[in-house]
């Protein structure tokens, strides 16, 4: 009798411990992307301080001043495991995922212009939207997507 519910304890027991293993990796890989993807915000404001001025690397000629941001027009980059832009990336390389063992996340950039008839002082702002997506190699809509808004001073 012993080794019956011996075997129950043990048929019930390690399944369960062995999904909250699974369960508890996967969170804590999440929040390491989160934090990655705070960071990649950073740098990303950073170059598009430096595109701006006409000094950036990765967004320097894709992006114009002052005309971004441009509607509904987003643009797309690869980066790596640190958070470095590798790349701009095709429309179908954002719809399907991408393949490169090098590419960690997906970086989105989309700007519009911030309106406001009744406070003109407000009209030389933008809203930038950034969206950090994990993992690369799934489609779009299977994709994790952390999103950040920012209002930026457009005028000089």
């Amino acid at each position: 009798m012993e080794v019956v519910i011996s075997v129950a304890i043990v048929g019930i027991v390690i399944p369960t411990v062995m999904a909250l293993m699974v369960t508890g990796g996967r969170g804590s890989s999440e929040a390491a992307d989160e934090t990655r993807a705070i960071l990649m915000v950073r740098s990303v404001l950073e170059e598009l301080d430096r595109a701006r001025e006409g000094k950036g690397e990765m967004l320097e000629g894709v992006l114009s001043w002052p005309d971004f941001p441009q509607g509904a027009e987003r643009f797309v980059f690869t980066a790596d495991r640190s958070g470095k832009l590798l790349a701009e990336a095709e429309a179908e390389t954002y719809a399907t995922g991408s393949r490169e063992l090098e590419v960690a996340f997906l970086v989105t950039l989309k700007g519009e212009r911030h309106l406001l008839e009744s406070v003109p002082a407000a009209n030389d702002l933008s809203k930038v939207e950034i969206t950090i997506e994990t993992p690369p190699g799934a489609g779009e809509a299977d994709r994790r997507k952390l999103r950040f808004v920012r209002l930026l001073h457009t005028d000089d």
